[in-house]
């Protein structure tokens, strides 16, 4: 048990959801993420809307709005760039990935849909602005087509096409979304 948890919920300033991580997340204050997560502490995945396990039901029957607000308050701590940056092999694959789950929650929670609209364009600005720092478009190429478990490629003209099934940007699709984003149409 962690000394906030120990807290009494009626005097606390926070939420008993609002951990340390998730606040420092919410500021996107990189320092304090970093010795947070040096330490050891983690942050879970936020429920689906739709689960059915003991926890989700018995906070939706007491309050479902701050049951609703708490998932905001989770993805908007996993929005926090600084917090992709460190926790994240990938961090561009995971603004995507994380942006394609905010488009889905806004249209499931219409309530808050310009909420989570908004956490995605906050996730496609942060991967617009790493991938803002590539000088050529092979360094571009690069960073889309990255493989963790692949061969090295040779760089050059003559060098093999990638695989087609292996990083989700590989799509001409997801090409040209990308360089959209990045201002290169």
């Amino acid at each position: 048990m962690q000394s906030w948890e120990e807290m009494d919920h009626d005097t606390a300033a926070f939420t008993p959801d609002m951990t340390p991580l998730i606040l420092a997340a919410h500021r996107d204050n990189y320092e304090i993420l970093k010795i947070l997560l040096d330490r050891g502490y983690s942050f879970p995945a936020p429920h689906s809307v739709r689960c059915s396990c003991g926890d989700c039901v018995r906070a939706r029957s007491e309050d479902s709005l701050r049951h609703s607000r708490s998932r905001i308050d989770s993805y908007r701590a996993l929005a926090s760039p600084s917090l992709i940056a460190l926790s994240s092999k990938d961090p561009i694959l995971t603004a995507f990935e994380l942006s394609g789950e905010l488009r889905r929650l806004a249209y499931l929670e219409h309530e808050f849909k310009s909420e989570y609209l908004e956490l995605r364009r906050k996730c496609q600005d942060f991967a617009t602005a790493l991938l803002d720092h590539t000088r050529t478009s092979y360094e571009l190429e690069v960073l889309l087509n990255y493989d963790p478990t692949g061969p090295l490629r040779a760089r050059g003209p003559h060098a093999p096409e990638p695989p087609q099934d292996g990083h989700p940007l590989q799509t001409e699709e997801g090409k040209s979304r990308c360089l959209a984003l990045n201002g290169c149409r």
